[in-house]
């Protein structure tokens, strides 16, 4: 979670009203090499790129998993500003996820992938949030 403040520094503290979240997002953007500071893009992109690298591992244990188109579906917050959203694209994009072969990269809101998986055929159930009466 605070790996999303980085994006957006203005956020850092104008958002957070969770002192702990604010005192983690400061403590460890001090402690970052200066590179990292300057382009926060580059922490991401090394979680990332960290994390694709597992799932490659696994898939090439599974012929067919392997073999099959990958569609990589990023969201980001609705709030971010113009520059934090670009970011994270850059960070995406330098973690290799247009590498494997067939890969294809996507971006939306938070707010629209909730919306299309609450819309979907095996989505969430809105008659769940409410009770009718009659």
């Amino acid at each position: 979670y605070w790996i999303k403040h980085i994006f957006d520094d203005a956020r850092i503290l104008r958002d957070s009203d969770d002192e702990l979240i604010e005192e983690l997002v400061e403590s460890t953007w001090l402690h970052l090499p200066l590179r990292q500071r300057e382009d926060p893009s580059l922490v991401v992109s090394d979680f990332l790129g960290k994390t694709l690298g597992h799932l490659q591992s696994f898939l090439k244990h599974d012929d067919a998993m392997d073999r099959m188109p990958k569609n990589f579906i990023f969201t980001t917050p609705s709030t971010w500003s113009e520059s934090a959203h670009m970011k994270m694209e850059q960070a995406v994009y330098s973690a290799g996820f247009t590498n494997p072969r067939g890969a294809s990269v996507s971006f939306t809101s938070e707010a629209e992938a909730v919306a299309v998986y609450a819309a979907s055929e095996g989505g969430f159930n809105m008659g769940q949030l409410c009770e009718v009466s009659i």
